[in-house]
């Protein structure tokens, strides 16, 4: 047994050991300089319910890890790792099958901005992989998409009693590197311009007496050479299996041109969207119980009419009514604290060539030719623990566009609408997809 002069120089010892180790490690968190850290844990249970179809269950997990901070007091930059299939821009979750093989993790974002002082922090220059620069929603961009290449804003504050700001974002994204390369469906060298995303958003906010904010914003997003996307997006002819898309988990459900052996080439009609939102946001009196209203509407101005065998009609001769995507939510309440509590309500209509299905909600029952609604419960149970709930509703609008959608059991059934072309009078069945989410935050 020790004395009590030992115990006391052995405690002073391990004190003073720890001080070292505290400074050392001080030390070391200080050449990160302003940096920071954060992240969350997502764990999912999830259900498929469509009548005339196998019912499937999953459990999905996703984790994040994000630094950022300043790096001068004009560059703000950081990296965030995520898990998800690196074959998978639309979505970070990670289905727990596959015999407790790894799950693989990939950077999700990488970026530099510069805000140059001499112009009063109204300009903002960014490159890399980054968060959206400009207002979305997940009709045209799922949320787990980062998309990279380079971007500018210009903002301006305004002192008036309604009239509050406006900014300005242009953006050029590159999503495939054409010269030199070749298709990753053909394998045809495809010298010429790489094919990108371009476009610009104006922004404005607006505020009417104390409880009322107002956003309005629109966009104009043009996909250039697109027909590389429809290529990676669409399944091996041979197959029909889905297992052989590139990117995306979303069927392709756009108009689509093949050649002569039934593989996809391209799409049918080009894209520009046209992008309008607005943004409502009430305070009700209630801190706990704001009310926040978004409403979208898209509309491809590039859309064209298939006419026959994968043939789109000669611009300005037919008009493609399936050019318009529509979408309204609604959310009451917040989950900012411990006990806060939020639910909503979103309508989604997406019409076949309004957006690229490629890249939207990937969540929904396709990405394109669908009605769609979905129900949200939120529950802040801890500070940083949630508990959240989503059932999601939907149906294919025009079940004879997408047919290998329809459930197989209502296909089979002999002499039915949806057993033989032209499959006129064939319906979709409703999926109802359930989400039951744990998220840590930290």
């Amino acid at each position: 047994m020790q004395s009590t002069g030992d115990l006391q120089k052995t405690v002073a010892k391990v004190q003073g050991d720890v001080a070292t180790a505290g400074r050392a490690a001080e030390g070391r968190f200080r050449q990160f300089g302003n940096f920071r850290f954060s992240g969350d844990l997502r764990f999912r249970y999830e259900s498929f319910l469509q009548a005339q179809q196998t019912t499937r269950q999953r459990q999905r997990v996703r984790a994040r890890l994000n630094m950022t901070g300043n790096i001068t007091d004009e560059l703000y930059g950081g990296f965030s790792f995520t898990s998800g299939s690196l074959e998978d821009p639309i979505s970070t979750n990670q289905t727990l099958t596959g015999f407790f093989n790894r799950k693989t993790v990939g950077f999700d974002r990488f970026f530099i901005q510069w805000t140059p002082k001499r112009l009063n922090n109204h300009a903002t220059f960014g490159l890399g992989k980054f968060a959206f620069p400009w207002i979305r929603t997940g009709l045209t961009f799922d949320p787990d998409l980062n998309p990279e290449g380079l971007f500018a804003r210009l903002n301006w504050d305004v002192k008036g009693e309604v009239f509050k700001g406006i900014s300005v974002v242009g953006f050029h994204l590159p999503f495939f590197e054409r010269a030199g390369a070749t298709s990753p469906t053909t394998g045809v060298r495809a010298d010429g311009l790489d094919a990108f995303v371009a476009g610009g958003q104006v922004q404005t906010r607006w505020k009417f007496g104390d409880r009322v904010n107002l956003g309005l914003h629109i966009a104009g997003i043009n996909f250039v050479n697109a027909d590389f996307i429809a290529q990676a997006h669409s399944p091996n002819p041979s197959t029909g299996s889905l297992a052989n898309q590139l990117i995306g988990n979303l069927p392709n459900t756009n108009s689509l041109r093949t050649n002569a052996t039934g593989q996809v080439v391209g799409y049918v009609s080009r894209f520009l969207y046209l992008d309008t939102i607005a943004t409502l946001g009430i305070n009700t009196g209630r801190a706990r119980w704001p009310v926040n209203v978004t409403l979208d509407f898209v509309n491809n101005t590039r859309a064209q009419t298939l006419i026959q065998n994968g043939t789109a009609a000669p611009t300005g001769t037919e008009h493609n009514r399936e050019r318009s995507a529509y979408l309204a939510d609604f959310q009451f309440g917040r989950v900012n604290e411990k006990k806060d509590i939020q639910f909503g309500y979103t309508y989604i209509r997406i019409e076949r060539d309004a957006v690229i299905g490629a890249f939207v909600e990937s969540d929904m029952r396709a990405g394109t030719n669908i009605n769609q609604h979905r129900l949200n419960f939120n529950y802040q149970w801890l500070n940083n623990v949630s508990l959240n709930y989503a059932l999601w509703l939907g149906r294919l609008q025009n079940a004879q566009d997408s047919i290998g959608l329809v459930p197989g059991g209502k296909r089979a059934i002999a002499g039915g609408p949806c057993n033989a072309a032209p499959y006129n009078g064939c319906t979709d069945n409703v999926l109802k997809r359930m989400q039951f989410d744990l998220i840590y935050r930290f």
